[in-house]
């Protein structure tokens, strides 16, 4: 009996000294090893704060436009010498209303005025823009008025002087006006006659 129990008890101490060489074996490999374990390292990802990022200003390239170039425009109805686009000589034009025609006056150097109302007629400017003659189709009145002035003169009138033979046969006169210096030859074209007037120095200084 002693016997027994004395061989259970050497079998269970090499039971566990092979438990303990096992273990001890593992452990040994386990220290031996010259290969960390593996962690799983959390990546670091590098950010940056848009707070504090400005945005670039567009440049933008400026875009020349081309500039409209202004151009003289004159009426049929309006005499000038001057034909470069500044204002070298007076314009003159004409306008109607229910009280009769008008001669609307830029003399360039001042203010614009009318001349009227008059009867229906036909005008010129001398060639230096001093004055302007302008003569009736109606009466025949012919006057004459120095740029810048609202007064006109009368030179004389072809009707009450029997120039024409239009105003004698109750035709309607059809007129060419042609100034030099400061004489005014008054041409009519339906019977094919003429007049000439003198203007005084009055009104051609």
């Amino acid at each position: 009996m002693y016997g027994r129990e004395k061989n259970i008890q050497l079998g269970a101490g090499i039971v566990v000294l092979l438990i303990c060489l096992v273990l001890g074996g593992i452990g040994l490999s386990l220290w031996g090893s010259t290969t960390p374990p593996a962690f799983n390292t959390p990546r670091v990802i590098n950010t940056i704060a848009i707070n504090n990022i400005q945005p670039t200003a567009e440049i933008s390239r400026p875009t020349s436009s081309p500039r409209p170039t202004a151009r003289p425009t004159i009426s049929p109805n309006s005499q000038s010498s001057g034909s470069s686009s500044s204002c070298s000589g007076a314009v003159v034009t004409t306008s109607s209303s229910s009280k009769g025609n008008y001669l609307h006056v830029d003399p360039c150097s001042g203010s614009e005025y009318d001349l009227g109302p008059l009867a229906d007629g036909t005008f010129a400017v001398s060639p230096n823009d001093i004055f302007l003659v302008y003569v009736s189709a109606g009466d025949g009145t012919v006057y004459a008025a120095k740029i810048g002035s609202t007064t006109l003169t009368s030179l004389g009138n072809l009707k009450r002087d029997h120039q024409f033979s239009a105003f004698n046969r109750n035709e309607t006169p059809s007129f060419r006006l042609s100034i030099s210096d400061s004489v005014v030859t008054i041409y009519e074209d339906v019977f094919h006659q003429n007049a000439t007037y003198s203007i005084p120095r009055k009104i051609t200084e």
